[in-house]
Formats: C-alpha cells, sequence, structure tokens
C-alpha cells in the first residue's frame, strides 16, 4: 500500500443472510486493498465475519428477531419491503430500534469512513455526523425513481405508467415503516436536533 492511505472502515448491515453476506464480500475486497474493515452486525452473524478475516463489531437485538404480532400485506410476498414493514411494526412495538443504531454509532467511533444500506440512511448521517467521519451509501437495490423498472421491492410487472410511481411508494413505505425512529434515537440518545428522513444518498453522492 505504498503511498495510499489505509483507512479505517466500518460496514453497518441490517437484514437477513442476503443482507449482509454482500457487504461481507465487500469488506473482504477492502482488506485486500490494504484497509481495516470492521462489520457492524447481529450475532448471528459473527461466524461468517470472522471466519472471512474481518473484524465483527456485533449489535443487539438483532433487528430480524424484533417480534411482531402482525405480518405484511400479501402483496409484498418475500420483498425487501416487508422486511421494512416488520421494522417500522417493531418499532412502533418499542422493541429497541434505537439501541441497534447506539451499536452502530459505538461501531463506528474510529472509522474514517462507514459504508450503509437504505434502511440505516437515517441512522448512518448522524452517526458520521457524530464521529467526524465520511458516510457513503453502499445500497443493494436501486431506489432512485426511474420509468426504466419497477422499484425491486414489490413483486410487481413492469409497466411505464406505474414504475416510476411504485419507486415513490416504496420510499415512502420505508420512511413510514422507521416510524420516527432515527429521530427519536438522534435527539433523546444523540442530543442532536431533528432532520429530515430520507432513503436516497444526497445530491450529488453516489451510491457505491
Amino acid at each position: 500500500m505504498t503511498g495510499q492511505r489505509r483507512l479505517r472502515i466500518t460496514l453497518l448491515t441490517l437484514g437477513s443472510r442476503g443482507d449482509v453476506e454482500p457487504y461481507v464480500g465487500l469488506g473482504v475486497a477492502l482488506t485486500r486493498a490494504g484497509h481495516q474493515v470492521t462489520v457492524a452486525a447481529s450475532a448471528a452473524f459473527e461466524g461468517t465475519i470472522r471466519g472471512s478475516g474481518l473484524d465483527a463489531f456485533l449489535v443487539e437485538p438483532d433487528p430480524r428477531l424484533l417480534a411482531v404480532g402482525g405480518e405484511p400485506p400479501r402483496w409484498l410476498g418475500s420483498s425487501a419491503a416487508a422486511g421494512a414493514i416488520r421494522l417500522g411494526l417493531a418499532s412502533r412495538a418499542g422493541s429497541g430500534l434505537g439501541a441497534a443504531y447506539s451499536g452502530y454509532l459505538e461501531a463506528s467511533r474510529r472509522a474514517h469512513v462507514i459504508l450503509y444500506p437504505a434502511w440505516l440512511a437515517p441512522a448512518a448521517r448522524t452517526i458520521a455526523q457524530t464521529c467526524s467521519c465520511l458516510a457513503l451509501p453502499a445500497y443493494l437495490a436501486p431506489l432512485h425513481p426511474t420509468r426504466a423498472f419497477p422499484s425491486p421491492f414489490f413483486n410487481i410487472p413492469s409497466h411505464t405508467e406505474w414504475n416510476r410511481l411504485s419507486h415513490f411508494v416504496a420510499l415512502w413505505l420505508g420512511r413510514a415503516a422507521l416510524n420516527g425512529a432515527p429521530n427519536n434515537w438522534r435527539s433523546q440518545v444523540v442530543g442532536l436536533a431533528p432532520t429530515a428522513i430520507e432513503l436516497l444518498p444526497p445530491d450529488g453522492e453516489v451510491c457505491l
């Protein structure tokens, strides 16, 4: 790594195996490039992370296990939006998304850079502000509204008349599912004023 700065990078993850393992693969590539990588994830993925040669920071409670009584609408099927709905129901039940956010904050204390998924965008920006690090979006699916295809968070066929609308609906559902949890944590735990809850990257910032 002659002439290249060795960065401390924290990858924030949220979700099940399909949501976490892509970041583990990214972490391996970053490690091979000479950087120090920590993956913040639930304890269920500790073996996968450490077995890949990466540092693991275990975040509890495991957001996948936040028990709720309801189920998402059947039309959501197995889409990622269903996971967002469950997270929103869990936050309304007071099941501790704030505790998970605090875990991500601790995992990022010494980081130069944090990479985050869409559902952690609001918390990640607060973490970056608190830790004076750079926050970069590394999304696993496209979120920007387009007429070219429907939102991947819904199981619906492509149609030029509703493709773009489906992306706006997905973004609205994502914000609604969080139910204000990022701002509650931001103000009550971190001590910062509330801010807009946005899932899309800021203007001019490109997803990795």
